[in-house]
């Protein structure tokens, strides 16, 4: 894992993490993969396979339509399930969260190399408050249907878990919800905003005053790196190049839910 992005290398760290205590719950890792992509997605399903504190599964979740091309080496892979569904695009890595309300599911990107403490410190970070999603990824949210402000630390956990500030979550580098976290309005996002799961995702979060914890590691070896796939990523297609479409997007969301 070279080149590795060091996003707070010059932050000192004055909030640290509790003692890790592992949990009674499965620990599953939830992500989805589509096309071509599901061909290169080895590398990461082999960084996750080797963390620290190991997930009970990694479920996998592929269109109909994109099953034959589901390698042998995925389907045997260690730890990995295989589930079909409907093609709801990036949405489909947040179906782990509905197929097991009882576990603690952790949100993974299939082009992403994951570091092995990964999984243990988005765990640690949830220690601080067990109802909280927690999230390696943060930026403080100036008001839901509005762009991410400056990046959140661990010093704002304090003010998240009072309510004071929303945090914007890539999903991504990961996100860790909490079993019992009731995310079920969030099936609707995808009619929505089609094209970016993690502003449906911030916006429920914001909009259900649910807190977000900022795992805001120091060095940042804990996050995510790309190990650069052909850039076919709906990142990149969609939500990079349709900011302000992307956010009338999520704000229709929103509202959609205000009026039931």
């Amino acid at each position: 894992m070279n080149n590795k992005r060091k996003m707070y290398q010059n932050r000192v760290e004055r909030f640290p993490l509790p003692a890790f205590e592992d949990v009674k719950e499965q620990v599953i890792v939830s992500m989805t993969s589509y096309g071509q992509r599901i061909s290169r997605i080895m590398p990461t399903i082999k960084t996750l396979q080797r963390q620290s504190r190991k997930p009970d599964k990694i479920v996998v979740y592929i269109a109909y339509q994109d099953e034959e091309l589901v390698t042998d080496e995925l389907r045997n892979a260690n730890l990995v399930e295989i589930r079909f569904c409907e093609d709801t695009l990036s949405h489909k890595k947040f179906n782990g969260i509905y197929d097991f309300p009882d576990s603690y599911i952790a949100i993974a990107d299939d082009d992403l190399l994951y570091h092995e403490d990964w999984l243990k410190v988005l765990l640690q970070t949830n220690q601080i408050n067990r109802k909280c999603v927690s999230a390696h990824v943060t930026f403080i949210l100036e008001q839901p249907g509005t762009n991410w402000g400056r990046v959140a630390t661990r010093k704002d956990n304090i003010s998240s878990m009072r309510g004071r500030y929303h945090f914007y979550v890539m999903s991504g580098p990961g996100v860790l919800i909490p079993p019992h976290c009731d995310l079920h309005e969030l099936k609707e996002g995808f009619k929505f905003c089609p094209h970016c799961d993690e502003k449906c995702l911030t916006y429920l979060l914001a909009y259900k005053n649910i807190p977000v914890l900022a795992t805001s590691m120091q060095p940042d070896l804990y996050h995510s790196e790309s190990y650069k796939i052909p850039n076919d990523a709906l990142w990149e297609n969609y939500n990079c190049k349709h900011q302000k479409e992307r956010f009338a997007e999520a704000k229709a969301f929103i509202a959609s839910l205000r009026k039931k």
